[in-house]
């Protein structure tokens, strides 16, 4: 497991399941998962935050933008963004961005 938050132990595939619940800044991260902000490791959350889709290299914003212009499912996400394509991990934020439509 990759540890982000030295401090606190909490690992990247934590910090994307919280994502994936809806958390988008470093402090619902710190309230969700107990991140502490101070450590090294979290200087780099909000380049983390930023991450849609890492396998296809599609920031979040790419992601949102495309909800907000009317995709409202993965498959259409994925045809806009090509997020969500290859390995099925960002999958949950993606559904997360549809439902919470941000």
């Amino acid at each position: 497991m990759r540890i982000i938050c030295t401090t606190n132990n909490v690992g990247y595939s934590t910090i994307r399941w919280a994502m994936s619940i809806g958390c988008r800044t470093k402090e619902e991260l710190k309230e969700t998962v107990d991140t502490c902000l101070d450590c090294e490791g979290c200087q780099d959350l909000d380049r983390i935050l930023n991450i849609g889709c890492s396998c296809e290299n599609v920031p979040l914003s790419e992601i949102i933008q495309a909800v907000k212009d009317g995709a409202d499912t993965v498959s259409e996400v994925s045809k806009r963004t090509d997020a969500a394509n290859e390995c099925g991990r960002c999958r949950p934020l993606v559904e997360n961005v549809i439902e919470k439509k941000a």
